[in-house]
């Protein structure tokens, strides 16, 4: 018997790490959360992999790409997702030269230390998370602006004058109720 829940979708992530580490980091980041992990041991098979796995990261070990490397990895990750791609660090601290240019790198989260799945995980997810809210708030601006180009500009009739098109002053365009006896009643009346 099925629970009638879908599986929750799997997000791409490109790994690239020592070759040590690969098939560790790859097995318990796809058990510990759901995501689908392509693993490679340097950048050269990290800009090759990104097109098809259209990732939502990159989790890069510190050492494995130069500056340049990283914002070619991230561009083609943009292009290839159609969306911002974040890359996080493990093995940090930076570089501080690269610490410095951090945020022009696309680079938005750095794990101190070496790989632990729990720190590098969460990692992940605080990435994914500022990219999946930037996104929405993107959405949300260009729906306003859609909205706002389509809206004819109101202008409130001036004291006395009547509303466009009426051919009636404004006192005499409101209706008069002078018993509440006469408003009509609503379908739902609880007393009945």
């Amino acid at each position: 018997m099925t629970s009638g829940r879908q599986p929750p979708t799997l997000r791409p992530v490109v790994v690239v790490a020592d070759e040590t580490l690969l098939e560790t980091i790859r097995m318990e980041l796809a058990d510990a959360a759901p995501l689908r992990v392509k693993a490679v041991s340097n950048m050269q098979e990290a800009l090759k992999a990104i097109p098809a796995a259209q990732p939502h990261a990159l989790l890069i070990q510190n050492g494995k790409a130069q500056p340049r490397q990283l914002m070619i990895a991230r561009q083609i990750a943009d292009l290839a997702a159609s969306r911002k791609v974040p890359i996080v660090i493990f093995g940090g601290p930076l570089d501080p030269a690269l610490e410095l240019k951090r945020n022009d790198y696309g680079i938005y989260e750095v794990v101190d230390g070496g790989y632990v799945l729990a720190k590098v995980l969460e990692a992940l997810k605080t990435a994914i998370g500022k990219i999946d809210a930037l996104r929405r708030t993107d959405h949300i601006r260009r729906k306003i602006a859609s909205i706002s180009q389509n809206l004819k500009p109101f202008q409130a009739p001036e004291q006395g004058e009547a509303p466009a098109g009426s051919g009636k002053s404004a006192a005499e365009d409101e209706p008069v109720i002078e018993d509440a006896q006469a408003l009509p009643k609503d379908d739902f009346d609880p007393q009945g």
